[in-house]
């Protein structure tokens, strides 16, 4: 099973069912995570894997990339038993440009200028 930490993370897994009953809506868990003894590492390692389970040395397997190239810790554990999922969160994914629909961007509504001649001609 694997994990982050941030939503913002999360976030780059999430996708939108654009048919379906929460259409524009995304989702994530808050889960709880039992690590037990873990290894971390700072690169890939391709191998990681065969170290974790049951019978391994480790129990989980934590990717420093916070440390490594100061992005985001990632988790792995072997076992979805080692998962609780506490908060299921549902959200919409707002833009400082304006909204975003399936991938296209809406412009902003333009800015109604002041016709100040109007306006002078409405005063008494």
């Amino acid at each position: 099973v694997y994990l982050a930490e941030c939503s913002s993370k999360a976030d780059e897994y999430s996708r939108d069912e654009s048919d379906g009953y929460f259409s524009g809506c995304f989702a994530m868990l808050l889960c709880r995570v039992v690590l037990g003894e873990a290894q971390v590492l700072q690169e890939a390692d391709y191998d990681a894997d065969s170290r974790v389970g049951p019978a391994c040395d480790f129990d989980a397997t934590v990717g420093d990339r916070e440390a490594a190239v100061n992005t985001y810790r990632e988790f792995v554990v072997p076992c979805q038993d080692q998962v609780y999922p506490e908060y299921a969160i549902l959200y919409e994914r707002l833009f400082k440009t304006g909204p975003r629909l399936r991938g296209v961007t809406l412009d902003p509504a333009p800015e109604e200028e002041d016709d100040e001649e109007e306006v002078s001609d409405l005063a008494p």
